[in-house]
């Protein structure tokens, strides 16, 4: 079973990446993570560093406190 503040923040990550026109391979070459590795996060299945966190943020153009908006 997948962690519910993980599945949470995934959730955030794709909305916030549709809101953007981002997709989940536009992430990873911004990021430089794997395509599995957002793929796992936007479904929950990992959690996500704050060195993460803060790329992600990066990718969308956002605060990164606005990932956590959810909370």
């Amino acid at each position: 079973m997948n962690n519910p503040i993980n599945v949470k923040f995934g959730q955030m990550i794709k909305d916030l990446s549709r809101q953007k026109n981002r997709s989940m391979a536009d992430l990873a070459e911004i990021t430089g993570l794997s395509l599995d590795a957002i793929e796992k996060i936007e479904k929950g299945e990992s959690g996500a560093t704050v060195e993460i966190m803060i790329k992600l943020a990066e990718a969308l153009s956002i605060h990164p406190s606005q990932l956590f908006e959810w909370y």
